[in-house]
């Protein structure tokens, strides 16, 4: 990860610790700290002035993200099945993650094509959740739009970009968690 001045885009520093290509980065809100998740499944912290490694990630578990991507960390250990379960076909690992805007809700996308709506954060394995079928195989990413009303899915096999709508659950007849649901609108 190269970082540089946003205004002489001069090179301040490099994030350099993963040992595989980079799949998400985050910055803190305070923009003091970087967490990023690779290929390896590293899930790593470095300081954003300079890159340096920032070897005590236990340290910044109450740190306010400006955004959570990384499918790694505490916030989003819930969203990750009993390993038994998925050597067993049971359950499937996530492949991406996105938290709202509003940090009540985390959407996640895992291998088998479903797209899962939490309570952030997720932090039991037995969360409850929405589960729907939405893409054939592996869901690649999922996100949602700026102020959290819609959210986006798009599948990497079938190549598929869905577009859900995020409603309260007053009267909506889908699968829901806490007070939200997901409502199918489409699909390109």
């Amino acid at each position: 990860i190269y970082l540089y001045h946003g205004e002489t885009y001069r090179l301040k520093g490099t994030c350099d610790r993963h040992n595989s290509h980079i799949r998400e980065v985050n910055y803190s809100s305070d923009s003091m700290y970087i967490q990023s998740d690779s290929a390896d499944n590293e899930h790593l912290y470095f300081e954003a002035e300079d890159g340096e490694y920032f070897s005590a990630g236990s340290q910044l578990k109450d740190i306010k993200w400006a955004d959570w991507t990384c499918i790694y960390g505490w916030p989003v250990q819930g969203a990750w099945p009993y390993f038994d379960d998925v050597e067993q076909g049971r359950a499937f690992e996530p492949t991406s993650v996105n938290r709202s805007p509003d940090h009540k809700l985390l959407v996640v996308g895992d291998t088998a094509g479903h797209v899962k709506l939490y309570n952030f954060p997720c932090l039991d394995k037995e969360a409850e959740c929405t589960s729907v079928q939405a893409h054939v195989k592996e869901t690649g990413k999922v996100r949602f739009n700026c102020d959290g009303t819609y959210m986006v899915s798009v599948g990497k096999a079938d190549r598929a970009i869905m577009l859900w709508q995020v409603l309260p659950v007053a009267g909506v007849a889908t699968a829901q968690t806490g007070s939200s649901a997901l409502v199918p609108l489409g699909a390109l």
